[in-house]
């Protein structure tokens, strides 16, 4: 029984149809189905993801050239199929689910003829896990878009995120016919494997973004394009500084269609570095113009902060981050809030330029609105602003960065009110103030709120002197830790 029939068969036994909405057109030519296994190269070391298995037939070749295969299936009737024909292929590990969305083993291979209503986001997603090697059949033209030249109807952010990724082979023609029931277009085999980046890119996640967002606009020049992308990462600027920005980018008057790869790199890496950089105790930071530099009160945290190991940290008003990263040095967990979406995008960046973005937790929000009622720390930074000013509506993204109201306590005196619902027993706060702010209603007010209170560090500058808190929670009271 040639695997036509064998389909046809089983497919009557069940009394299953093929359902469009899963996209199940099912490998009919067993010549197909061992090409795929051979460009493979598999070994009995390799664990073997298979995206959409069907009725098995691949699967059972599979099997006995890995050490395992993961069989991935959504549709619970085929499942009930595949646990009777593969009952006997002991190292096959059958999973039920949406590949986009199931938790699965680790693996090292893909070898699949997916559903091709799942091919285009399946290609992201596989390129963001980085197997060694991925052979699949896809649409003859989807897998032209992976090699597209620039400039071509086909070239499209397909083709840039993989050529970032991997290197791509388009192999053989498949004939619509090899499959059943018989699909509307004909496919190719393509094998995918990962390479380094051919070119640096400072931020991969403003890299991604920005590609996505460009090629929705692909026949506009870059400078009319790139607008609603530097809207969104400078929410701060005005619509002419946002004009001058997009005109001294490259390749400003240049079509979106018309970059090269290498183009795109580049001027994701001109929109980050366009910012300022600052380093500080052996760390790298870029300063977005439309976020609060650090200065004199910043350093001040900075040169007197000590966290201890495993601790857990509550960084208010993150700025560029900086505190917060110091911080991840010995810390489990850092929270990191700012109310300007600038400053949130900027810490993220920091975060990961040095090493720490697995232990910063980044929130947009005012004061402590982001956080949940539950959450308690063992140090909370706060730099808030804290200098006396009589103007209502600041227009400025950097007058509100400074502007504490007409006595310079609007910030400090909710902070003070609110914090003890978000520190620990005998947690700490180190606060940062100006002596333009009454510091000594400061401390008495802490005091009064059960807080050991010491000034620990001081600085002049100009025509004022700041200090920097630190208030220690008294470990009588009765809130319970969560």
């Amino acid at each position: 029984m040639d695997l036509l029939q064998r389909t046809k068969s089983l497919l009557r036994r069940y009394n299953v149809h093929p359902r469009k909405r899963f996209g199940q057109n099912f490998s009919v030519e067993i010549a197909l189905l061992q090409d795929l296994v051979s460009y493979a190269s598999l070994s009995k070391g390799d664990v073997v993801l298979e995206v959409g298995a069907g009725l098995g037939s691949l699967t059972k070749l599979l099997s006995p050239e890995c050490k395992r295969v993961l069989a991935v299936e959504v549709d619970a009737t085929l499942i009930r199929i595949l646990r009777k024909e593969l009952k006997d292929f002991d190292n096959v590990a059958l999973i039920e689910g949406d590949i986009m969305n199931t938790p699965l083993p680790s693996f090292n291979k893909v070898v699949s003829t997916p559903p091709y209503s799942i091919s285009s986001p399946l290609l992201f997603w596989l390129l963001e896990k980085n197997p060694e090697c991925a052979v699949l059949t896809l649409q003859e033209e989807l897998a032209g878009r992976l090699v597209a030249p620039v400039g071509s109807s086909d070239y499209g952010r397909l083709t840039v995120i993989t050529y970032y990724h991997a290197e791509v082979e388009v192999l053989d023609h498949v004939p619509r016919e090899m499959f059943y029931p018989k699909p509307d277009v004909d496919s190719r085999i393509i094998c995918l494997k990962p390479r380094k980046p051919p070119f640096p890119v400072v931020d991969e996640t403003l890299f991604f973004d920005l590609v996505r967002t460009l090629f929705t606009q692909r026949n506009k020049k870059t400078r009319n394009a790139v607008g609603p992308f530097l809207q969104k990462i400078h929410v701060c600027m005005k619509g002419k500084e946002l004009k001058q920005l997009a005109d001294s980018l490259p390749f400003h008057d240049r079509r979106v269609r018309r970059l090269a790869p290498e183009d795109f790199g580049l001027l994701a890496n001109e929109i980050v570095q366009n910012n300022e950089k600052i380093f500080f105790d052996g760390y790298t930071f870029v300063v977005s113009n439309s976020v609060y530099k650090p200065a004199e009160d910043t350093y001040l945290v900075a040169d007197n902060l000590i966290v201890e190991t495993g601790e857990t940290v509550l960084d208010m008003g993150a700025g560029c981050g900086i505190l917060g990263i110091l911080a991840a040095e010995k810390a489990r967990k850092v929270v990191a809030v700012d109310i300007n979406p600038c400053a949130v995008r900027c810490t993220s960046i920091n975060a990961k330029l040095n090493h720490v973005a697995s232990k910063l937790d980044i929130r947009q929000g005012d004061l402590f609105e982001p956080l949940r009622e539950d959450e308690i720390f063992d140090l909370i930074l706060v730099n808030p602003p804290y200098l006396p000013s009589k103007v209502t509506n600041q227009k400025e993204w950097i007058e509100r960065a400074w502007s504490g109201g007409t006595t310079g306590r609007n910030l400090i005196d909710r902070f003070i009110s609110e914090a003890p619902n978000h520190l620990k027993k005998g947690g700490r706060i180190l606060l940062v103030q100006s002596s333009l702010s009454e510091i000594d209603e400061t401390v008495q007010k802490l005091e009064k709120g059960e807080f050991r209170v010491i000034i620990i560090a001081e600085r002049k500058v100009a025509f004022e002197k700041i200090v920097l808190i630190m208030a220690k929670r008294c470990p009588t009271t009765t809130r319970k830790e969560v």
